[in-house]
């Protein structure tokens, strides 16, 4: 699964379980390539700012959002209009 390869994680059984689709689904990360490897799969991405990329590199690879404070990820997904089903 491509999705499986470019983020090298082992998401199948959950996305499998409830029934998503990568486009129903957020991928949160602090690097570029994070953001780069979630649109290869056309995942939506949060980049925090905290972590191994500044907030001025995330931004210019443009994540679908940013947050600059954990409780932010929540709020993000809140307010996400493909929001359907927590995991």
């Amino acid at each position: 699964d491509i999705l499986h390869r470019a983020l090298g994680i082992d998401h199948l059984p959950i996305r499998a379980e409830q029934k998503l689709d990568a486009k129903d689904c957020w991928y949160i990360g602090d690097e570029v390539n994070d953001i780069k490897a979630a649109k290869r799969v056309k995942m939506n991405v949060i980049a925090v700012t905290w972590g191994y990329n500044n907030a001025n590199v995330l931004i210019k690879k443009k994540p679908n959002k940013i947050v600059f404070e954990p409780a932010e990820i929540i709020e993000a997904l809140e307010l996400s209009p493909k929001r359907k089903k927590t995991v």
